[in-house]
């Protein structure tokens, strides 16, 4: 299943595997993570909006999480493919 899945993305999308992908997936992810940790701290806190930013930050913390996944455990064709074309 996976192999079909691989063969679409590579015959539709085409991603372009390079070395600076991988770093720069991972250096993003942490970035986007320790952001939404500290606006979710200071939304406990300090209550600084209105609750609706826990799904704000839910959805990027999320996209965080799955970023820093691929970014240490998948083969470059993925971080190439999160990242996109060029």
């Amino acid at each position: 299943m996976i192999e079909k899945f691989e063969a679409w993305t590579k015959r539709v999308y085409r991603p372009q595997e390079a070395k600076w992908k991988r770093p720069v997936l991972l250096i993003l992810s942490l970035v986007i993570g320790v952001l939404c940790g500290a606006a979710g701290y200071a939304q406990f806190q300090y209550q600084w909006t209105n609750d609706e930013v826990w799904l704000v930050i839910g959805v990027f913390g999320f996209f965080s999480v799955i970023g820093t996944v691929v970014a240490l455990f998948c083969k470059d064709y993925w971080v190439a493919l999160v990242l996109g074309k060029k």
